[in-house]
C-alpha cells in the first residue's frame, strides 16, 4: 500500500511539473513562445534519450550474463508423449 502511495504522489508531482512548465517564467518572457516550447521539447527528448546512450556505450564490466532458463514444470494430468 505504501508503494502505491509513493508512486501516486510521484506521478502527481510529475504531472504538476509538466503543467507548470507550459507557462513561461519571467526570464522567458522576452523569447518567442515557439522557442520556449522548442527548448522544453529539446530538454525532454534529451533526458529521455540519455539512458539509451548510457546503455549503448556501457562498459564491458557493466554487462550481465543472461539468466539460465528455468526448468519447465511437469504437466499434471496430461499423459506423457509416446516416443517415436
Amino acid at each position: 500500500m505504501r508503494l502505491f502511495a509513493v508512486c501516486g504522489v510521484g506521478g502527481l508531482v510529475c504531472l504538476l511539473g509538466i503543467l507548470l512548465s507550459l507557462f513561461p517564467t519571467d526570464d522567458a518572457k522576452g523569447m518567442p513562445v515557439w522557442l520556449y516550447e522548442l527548448v522544453l521539447l529539446g530538454g525532454t527528448l534529451g533526458f529521455a534519450v540519455l539512458p539509451f546512450v548510457f546503455y549503448l556505450f556501457r562498459k564491458p564490466s557493466w554487462r550481465t550474463e543472461p539468466a539460465a532458463p528455468e526448468p519447465a514444470e511437469e504437466r499434471i494430468g496430461e499423459p506423457e508423449p509416446e516416443p517415436v
